[in-house]
């Protein structure tokens, strides 16, 4: 359980069958995942190495996002607009949700719900997560993410990241970096670092989370400020045009 999935490819020829058929259990076992959760108690999907996940950003489908490890697709963020993902809206509480991080069978996990208002210094970005209960499919809300102006060159903490009380287990997130770099901390301990690409034109960004972390809620953090930092340069855009 000790290997690292931080190579290209899950294909590698370097790669040893156990590390392939180890890659193959990790997979399985976040695909699988809410499947095995038990209903109304709190599950974590987490791993005793680090993990880190390629996001590829896409145009086509329904599918705004995926992500891989070692070059294999394991997670999705979908629009949950999307028609073809009107089926598993089961409650009304996830209507109001933009996004849903889902597995490759379309099971969401996570859902991210937007709140973008005002303009100019006015302006107000926020992203509140929620866990889906595996026996209720009930929405549970995990974890707020807000964006926090700051003076050019500041080096104040870029979001406000608040945990509620099903997580509250975890401690304190703190947060820390800019935009091509953040780096994510519990109680001061480093859970996960995002790394953005600072070419405009490459629609890629890495997350690597720290072993026997909370890969779902961590990967929802990561959404959150990735699409709060799009939002931002794209009304920053329109108010200097």
């Amino acid at each position: 359980m000790g290997t690292s999935h931080s190579r290209n490819s899950a294909q590698n020829p370097q790669w040893s069958e156990a590390e392939r058929e180890q890659h193959r259990q990790d997979f399985t076992y976040a695909q699988e995942f809410n499947s095995h959760a038990s209903p109304g108690q709190h599950s974590t999907l987490a791993y005793p190495h680090p993990l880190r996940l390629q996001c590829k950003k896409k145009a086509e489908r329904k599918a705004n996002a995926q992500f891989r490890v070692g070059g294999r697709p394991w997670f999705e963020l979908v629009r949950t607009n999307d028609k073809s993902f009107a089926a598993l809206l089961i409650s009304d509480s996830f209507k109001s949700s933009s996004y849903a991080i889902c597995t490759m069978r379309g099971e969401p996990l996570m859902l991210l719900k937007e709140k973008f208002m005002g303009s100019g210094l006015f302006c107000s970005f926020e992203s509140e997560l929620f866990r889906i209960d595996p026996g209720t499919t009930q929405p549970i809300r995990v974890c707020r993410v807000v964006y926090r102006m700051r003076m050019p060159f500041s080096t104040a903490p870029m979001y406000d990241i608040d945990l509620f009380a099903s997580e509250a287990g975890h401690g304190v997130v703190q947060n820390s970096g800019n935009g091509n770099k953040l780096n994510l901390s519990i109680n001061g301990r480093r859970a996960a670092e995002k790394r953005s690409s600072s070419n405009i034109f490459d629609n890629k960004y890495d997350i690597t989370i720290a072993p026997e972390t909370d890969v779902l809620l961590f990967l929802g953090i990561a959404c959150a400020t990735e699409r709060i930092e799009k939002e931002v340069d794209k009304r920053n855009q329109r108010g200097s045009s």
